[in-house]
Parts: C-alpha cells; structure tokens; sequence
C-alpha cells in the first residue's frame, strides 16, 4: 500500500493532523507500506505521531520521494528506535 501525503495537503505539522490520516487509512493486511514524502513539509511531531500510528499496523515503513528535508524524517525515525523498521528508499540517481 503507498500513502501519498500529497494528496491530503501540502503542510504536516502536528500529532492530531497525524492521527486524522491514520484514521482516513483504509484496511490493509499488507506487511510493509509506502509514505509519499514528495512535495511536503512536514514536521518532527507529525512525522513521529504518523510512525507509531502505521507500526502499530505494518511491520516497515518506507519512505519515498524523499523531499529536501530527508535528513529530518530519517533522524526522527533513529531517535525513535525506529531505524530498522523505517527506511528511506533509494532515489533515482542516488
């Protein structure tokens, strides 16, 4: 499954918008998802808030389009000891 943040906004920046997308998610017994980051900004607590919330259903998240601010959503994933279980994807080209 790919969640396309994209497509609901353009600006993350709080845990309660977080929730709201986890709430709007549809059922899916799919091991691993896919979360969009092109075209966003998105904040250290939303990025936070949605990666408990998709764990608690997945088993990996991983991150795609990986915007500017790649660093951040990675960094947050390791101060959270989610390292191993959110993973940024490859880019083309690099």
């Amino acid at each position: 499954m790919e969640l396309r943040l994209k497509d609901s906004g353009r600006t993350f920046a709080t845990r309660w918008r977080a929730r709201q997308i986890l709430e709007e998610l549809p059922e899916d017994d799919a091991p691993e998802i896919s979360v969009a980051l092109d075209e966003i900004v998105a904040s250290p607590s939303f990025l936070a808030e949605l990666y408990v919330g998709l764990l608690e259903r997945y088993e990996r998240v991983i991150l795609l389009g990986l915007p500017d601010h790649q660093a951040l959503a990675v960094r947050v994933a390791a101060s959270m000891g989610l390292g191993d279980r959110v993973v940024a994807a490859a880019t083309a080209g690099g």
